[in-house]
């Protein structure tokens, strides 16, 4: 397939690669020039601008957040005027305003459109073992399916409305973010007892989520003389990938939930401390040594 990538930042050059591995054509662009470069090399043609990479059978987008989709397709002229058979896949993780905007424009413009949200870190998309969820026109999908196939070990189609994708990747993350505090605020407590938090998530995690879990540290006995939830916390998130994000991407996604619940009232204690970040009253108890 012809395929167009706008986005190969950590996550969208290892799902590039993937797919130029399996024959696929790409037209790739970013305004980072180091992947561009290394893609170049495997393959890939570098476009001029990201209109020139807007082509083909599909185009696949991998963009850190709301602004930069609504500057690349709502603010940057990329999508056709007079509509389209590109397929755009937006693998982004959206907020449900921003993927309802998109999916008008889409509309407007006569270009099909699909979300399909992964989870993964940067090795696991490496490896195409990405989890995808995906939302749109039937149709469009099974036209792209392949695109999928090859980015990861498995897709679930959880809607005709690409908006759902998003909603299933904020519940998804909010569930992350949860059980990240969750196991910081629990070895805590074993701490208190002079019990080695390390071990006890060993234990516990596997026990409970039959996951490897290691407390990854340049010096473990530093991290074990830690005794706040916040330590804890960033060795926890390495099991998502959260702790490889820039802390403005973590406040990115930790608001997504409380956004996503206002339409419906829907409640979310978890979410609320969660959304309220370093001023909640579990960030304030992780601060106390």
């Amino acid at each position: 397939m012809q395929v167009g990538v706008i986005g190969v930042g950590r996550m969208g050059k290892a799902m590039a690669r993937n797919l130029l591995k399996a024959g696929h054509s790409l037209h790739i662009f970013d305004t980072a020039k180091e992947p561009l470069a290394e893609l170049e090399k495997e393959g890939a043609v570098v476009a001029t601008n990201m209109k020139d990479a807007f082509r083909g059978d599909a185009v696949i987008s991998m963009l850190p957040n709301d602004d930069a989709m609504r500057a690349v397709f709502v603010h940057g002229g990329v999508l056709p005027q007079g509509g389209s058979s590109t397929v755009h896949v937006n693998m982004a993780t959206a907020s449900v305003a921003c993927a309802e905007e998109l999916t008008a424009l889409h509309i407007a413009r006569g270009v099909p459109y699909v979300a399909a949200t992964v989870w993964g870190r940067p090795d696991a998309a490496a490896a195409a073992k990405l989890s995808i969820a995906v939302a749109g026109d039937a149709k469009a999908i099974d036209r792209i399916q392949p695109l999928l196939d090859v980015i990861g070990q498995r897709s679930t189609r959880v809607g005709d409305e690409p908006r759902m994708a998003n909603v299933a990747k904020i519940a998804g993350n909010l569930m992350v973010a949860s059980a990240i505090e969750a196991m910081a605020e629990a070895a805590a407590l074993v701490r208190g007892y002079k019990m080695s938090s390390a071990d006890f998530l060993n234990i516990i995690v596997t026990a409970l989520f039959d996951v490897p879990f290691t407390v990854a540290t340049p010096n473990r006995s530093r991290a074990e003389s830690m005794n706040r939830p916040a330590s804890i916390s960033c060795s926890a998130s390495r099991m998502c990938g959260w702790h490889s994000l820039p802390a403005r991407r973590q406040t990115y996604h930790c608001h997504l939930p409380m956004r996503c619940a206002t339409p419906f009232s829907t409640p979310l204690p978890m979410g609320t401390p969660i959304k309220i970040g370093p001023q909640s009253p579990r960030s304030r108890h992780a601060a106390q040594v």
